[in-house]
């Protein structure tokens, strides 16, 4: 539990949906919001916002700005919080039409204090869904952008010498296929419309459409394992299914080959870096290894307008059929760059239209900056304590119960599967040392999957 009185500050709350992608970054955020002396609570979403009442008052991160937004951006103002969302997936598909209305609506954006966005790209694309410009919209980058930049190397130093050490050289391979291979009980269209995001024909349509896509795309990826583990015999093949994703299908096509292993654990870029090459397609880690100056092939096998992402695809090599690849990968981990000069610059200048905070000062310094220009209260955190402990225990012993049948438990399990005392010390740890920062912080226990990071 959270000491009984923490001096009185202003409040940060950060809520995780997906821990292996945000969690690492939400911790940074925390820490440089602790070192401005901000009390920074973190933890699971669900449990941070059932218990949002029992908390100081603050400001709300929440992950997106889309329809099922509305309603939770109501509750965290009628509590007495100020909401300031970014978009955790916005980096993608953003100037989509169909895709556009399931990740912004108009109505929890009037509600939100802020609007971060990764940057100037995504700025524009909703500027011109809404037909107007709005000072809210900040294009100040995501922190998950920090922990890619060259000062954080050593942040994951000793984890990519481990996964070098345990599985010797590496070809990775991060799948995006959710909407044909969820993890879950529910069909993609199902989990949009549980969600909030199936509200009309058109999107449907868009579903139906982005199914039959992926469908396709997974067929071709799935073709593509024998011929990349045939090719490669003295490397490992790693899969890593996107966190949505079942592993059942690729466990299946792993097995007959004893060089591809199927793993979803830590962080995507400990994996990128650890790895010689990343083969992709419509996968956010495109753009990770893009700014980690990691060697990167988009397959291609086919192109559809509607749903190829030319940002991701379009930030590194390109294969179109499976000679292409093997040959493409070939060269790579034999040690030659496949690019010219002129690639180069135009991946550069792309990355800098849609990624705000490359350089200079990190994206969660940026933010932090402007939530200092809130009128936020200034609070002690001596409410969390007895009853909100006894009650959050009980609550998280049931909590997969709030998400229906057994297979959306397991979606969401695979999804966040929790953080402990050990996780929030060990990461606070390494976080100094690969910084020289945040000494003096403290981590506190709120209640399970919830803790508090600040500066005594």
């Amino acid at each position: 539990m959270i000491a009984d009185r923490i001096s009185p500050r202003r409040w940060l709350h950060l809520p995780i949906e997906t821990k292996a992608r945000e969690f690492d970054a939400k911790m940074l955020l925390a820490c440089m919001a602790a070192e401005r002396g901000w009390g920074a609570i973190i933890g699971g979403k669900s449990v941070l916002r059932r218990f949002q009442k029992h908390l100081p008052r603050g400001v709300f991160l929440e992950k997106n700005i889309g329809p099922r937004q509305t309603a939770q951006f109501a509750s965290n103002k009628a509590h007495g919080n100020r909401v300031a969302p970014w978009c955790e997936e916005g980096l993608t598909y953003f100037s989509k039409p169909d895709f556009f209305r399931l990740k912004f609506d108009e109505r929890a954006f009037v509600l939100a204090d802020y609007a971060f966005v990764w940057g100037q790209w995504q700025k524009n694309a909703i500027v011109a869904q809404r037909g107007k410009d709005d000072r809210k919209i900040i294009a100040c980058g995501n922190p998950r952008l920090d922990m890619l930049r060259p000062e954080m190397r050593p942040f994951y130093a000793a984890s990519v010498d481990e996964l070098r050490r345990i599985h010797n050289r590496i070809i990775l391979i991060n799948t995006n296929f959710s909407g044909c291979n969820l993890n879950s009980n529910e069909s993609f269209k199902e989990l949009l419309k549980r969600t909030g995001k199936l509200r009309d024909k058109a999107t449907e349509v868009f579903a139906d459409s982005y199914v039959a896509f992926q469908e396709r795309m997974f067929g071709y990826f799935k073709d593509a394992l024998p011929a990349l583990a045939e090719a490669f015999p003295q490397h490992t093949i790693v899969i890593r299914p996107h966190p949505s994703e079942g592993h059942p299908a690729w466990d299946a096509i792993a097995k007959p080959h004893a060089n591809v292993k199927v793993i979803f654990e830590g962080s995507a870029i400990d994996w990128i870096l650890a790895s010689e090459i990343l083969i992709q397609n419509n996968c956010t880690t495109g753009a990770e290894a893009f700014v980690l100056k990691a060697p990167c092939i988009s397959y291609r096998p086919f192109r559809d307008s509607d749903f190829d992402d030319e940002l991701i695809n379009g930030l590194g090599h390109t294969a179109t059929n499976l000679p292409d690849l093997v040959e493409m990968t070939r060269a790579i981990v034999e040690g030659t760059d496949p690019s010219t000069p002129e690639q180069r610059a135009e991946w550069d200048k792309l990355a800098s239209l849609h990624m705000s905070a490359l350089d200079g000062r990190p994206a969660s310094e940026r933010i932090l900056d402007h939530l200092e220009q809130l009128e936020l209260p200034i609070q002690p955190g001596r409410t969390l304590a007895g009853a909100l402990s006894m009650q959050a225990r009980a609550v998280s012993r049931n909590l997969l119960g709030l998400f229906g049948g057994a297979g959306n438990r397991e979606y969401v399990k695979q999804k966040f599967a929790g953080i402990t005392a050990g996780e929030m010390n060990d990461i606070l740890m390494r976080f100094g040392q690969a910084t020289g920062r945040f000494e003096g912080l403290s981590v506190q226990s709120v209640a399970p999957d919830l803790f508090c990071v600040y500066r005594k």
